[in-house]
């Protein structure tokens, strides 16, 4: 499964994009959970109180949500606008 990493994510973890060989089908808490082992230095970035989450370009709000290998998955920190 491809994740996108986008802003700082992308900027602190030093790539765009991840693989990882997860269930398939899987929720998105296990995702998060990957990517934290994935990146322990930087584990906090992906939990739920701060990383948000768009499966096929679209937010989600439910960690519990199934996502597929064959899914977009992009991981980008809260945004601001003014």
């Amino acid at each position: 499964m491809q994740i996108l990493l986008f802003a700082r994510l992308r900027d602190v973890c030093n790539c765009a994009t991840v693989t990882l060989d997860i269930d398939n089908p899987s929720p998105v808490a296990a995702i998060r959970t990957a990517m934290q082992g994935r990146f322990p230095g930087h584990a906090d970035l992906f939990s739920d109180s701060y990383a948000l989450v768009a499966v096929n370009q679209e937010m989600i709000t439910d960690d519990n949500t199934l996502v597929s290998a064959t899914d977009e998955i992009a991981f980008f920190p809260p945004v601001t606008g003014g």
